[in-house]
């Protein structure tokens, strides 16, 4: 395996809009062929830490590396950047847009359209070549922004909320994406407030809130530290009133609910999967599956963050 080394890094990273601190004292190192995920909700400071790394913004305190090195002119091509205010121009074919900006990567017009030209290929969009930005849907519009991030051959992927607003079909066609970039090598720097996809597909993750550093490691390694028990439980039919019953019941913490009669239920170490379970029944729930499992991120997530809510007040 080649050697990993570190692809970015960012080292107590602090900035302020008047009276709004969007970042305070944030750190991470992200090493090379890695997915790494910047997690966190909206308003979270992810995207003004995407924008510090890139040099978007350049007043800021603390301190950045690109490969090790500090920001520069070449560093810019090492970028493959997908905003999350989408950038294409809407009035252009949807080949020339993508050609036009791989252009402006550093590589030569002809080789840009080639290189759109067959990356429309290889993703089944060649029959929207001569469409116009405006008139493809918005999941096909990603695809087009996607190939404008990754056209001019990057190091470096930076993508700033790559599903919102997409449907399932696209999330997957996305998802994908990533993986491939991946196994070519390619460094990926994921920022979503998804922590299920980002769970499922991140080899490191920071999570972070109201400018905060709330979590980072591995998913492995976050779930080993923050450890609880936890259950995915089916009912036979929907219950609205599920959650204010079970939260009745002694040892359970948290309740999530995942699908319409689906839950995932946080419990005290103390009290085990089984008498749980009788317990559910007793109060009068109709179970149909009940599975053990580990606590999704985002549970640890709300967890962490209801525990420092209360130590505030």
């Amino acid at each position: 395996m080649p050697e990993e080394k570190t692809a970015v890094k960012l080292e107590e990273i602090s900035k302020q809009f008047g009276s709004t601190k969007a970042l305070d004292g944030i750190s991470f190192e992200v090493k090379t062929g890695h997915v790494f995920g910047l997690l966190g909700p909206n308003g979270a400071g992810k995207t003004t830490a995407i924008r510090i790394m890139l040099n978007l913004i350049e007043k800021y305190d603390g301190k950045v590396e690109i490969f090790e090195k500090k920001f520069s002119e070449k560093t810019k091509n090492l970028f493959g950047y997908l905003p999350e205010e989408r950038g294409l121009y809407k009035n252009e074919k949807a080949i020339d847009a993508a050609a036009y900006l791989g252009a402006l990567k550093g590589i030569s017009e002809k080789e840009s359209a080639k290189e759109a030209a067959r990356l429309m290929k290889e993703l089944n969009l060649l029959e929207y070549k001569n469409k116009k930005i405006f008139e493809l849907s918005k999941g096909t519009q990603q695809k087009m922004q996607i190939i404008s991030s990754i056209i001019h051959n990057p190091l470096l992927l930076v993508w700033d909320e790559p599903f919102s607003g997409l449907d399932p079909l696209s999330v997957k066609f996305v998802i994908e994406t990533i993986k491939k970039q991946k196994e070519n090598g390619k460094t990926i720097i994921l920022s979503t407030h998804n922590m299920g996809i980002a769970e499922e597909i991140c080899d490191k993750v920071i999570v972070i809130n109201k400018g905060r550093r709330v979590l980072y490691g591995t998913v492995k390694e976050i779930k080993e530290r923050y450890s609880e028990n936890s259950a995915i439980i089916e009912l036979s039919e929907e219950d609205s009133k599920f959650e204010n019953k079970a939260k009745k019941i002694s040892g359970i913490k948290k309740i999530k609910q995942k699908g319409k009669k689906e839950f995932e239920l946080a419990f005290d170490m103390e009290l085990k999967p089984e008498e749980l379970l009788k317990e559910l029944v007793k109060n009068g729930f109709a179970i149909i599956k009940f599975e053990e499992t580990s606590p999704s991120l985002e549970s640890i997530f709300l967890s962490v963050v209801e525990a420092e809510q209360w130590m505030k007040n």
